[in-house]
């Protein structure tokens, strides 16, 4: 009976892991240079605002790594598709002094994650894409006599590894706004490209302090421990 069990588990885990195994993304953190024992570089991101308007619907992201010693966008991680779906003002200034709070939510629809080979997270399939379901974003905006004078933001974002369906990512980062340009065709070199493209102008920025969790689906852990525990039961029993 016991032998039984074990048979089943291991072929439960052959079919949930179908996926080539030797291919999949490494599990673990992964964090970026910036931040102790980080790995992968930091970036660069841009928002491009539809209508122009800073906070509208439809207002698209778009981030990814930046090399500064080959002046090269992408070639470790690329942001892409999220688009402004909804966001909640919080205005705590007094006298023209103080904190606005924005809390947004993104649609997540066409977003994806594209992690590059070569780094700390490659099992030896080339690129890695992830397909967002969640992103949301924290912007807070301080402002001295009415005046914008810093602004920074904290993201946080969720999505499974497409061909490897019991992979997940989950990821956090901040951002810190460096400009914000009007009836512009594009923003500033380096940066990435507005999207939606045709939008007439946009915001750009750094991001810094980034963060990925690779982890197997938690229903597949469920499965394999509920197999496992069977087992033990039973192994129990027999004693």
């Amino acid at each position: 009976m016991l032998k039984r069990i074990f048979l089943m588990v291991v072929a439960l885990g052959v079919v949930v892991f179908a996926s080539p195994v030797w291919a999949a993304p490494v599990l673990g953190i992964f964090e970026s240079d910036d931040l102790q024992g980080g790995t992968f570089l930091t970036g660069l991101w841009s928002e491009g605002y539809v209508g122009g308007n800073p906070d509208g619907v439809g207002n698209g992201a778009h981030a990814g790594s930046w090399d500064s010693n080959t002046n090269t966008l992408y070639t470790q991680w690329e942001l892409s598709g999220p688009t402004l779906a909804t966001s909640t003002m919080t205005d705590l200034r007094t006298g023209g002094n103080g904190l606005v709070i924005f809390q947004r939510t993104f649609d997540t629809t066409n977003a994806f994650l594209t992690l590059k080979a070569g780094q700390a997270w490659d099992g030896g399939d080339g690129d890695y894409t992830v397909d967002l379901d969640f992103y949301a974003q924290t912007v807070q905006i301080l402002y001295q006599n009415n005046v914008p004078v810093f602004a920074e933001s904290t993201e946080a974002y969720t999505g499974d590894f497409v061909g490897f369906a019991p992979y997940r990512l989950t990821g956090q980062a901040s951002g810190a706004l460096e400009g914000q340009g009007v009836s512009l065709p594009a923003p500033p070199p380096t940066y990435p490209a507005w999207e939606p493209g045709g939008v007439p102008s946009g915001g750009w920025g750094d991001v810094a302090q980034i963060q990925f969790l690779i982890t197997p689906e938690p229903a597949t852990l469920g499965l394999m421990g509920a197999g496992l525990a069977i087992g033990y039961v039973c192994r129990r029993r027999r004693r």
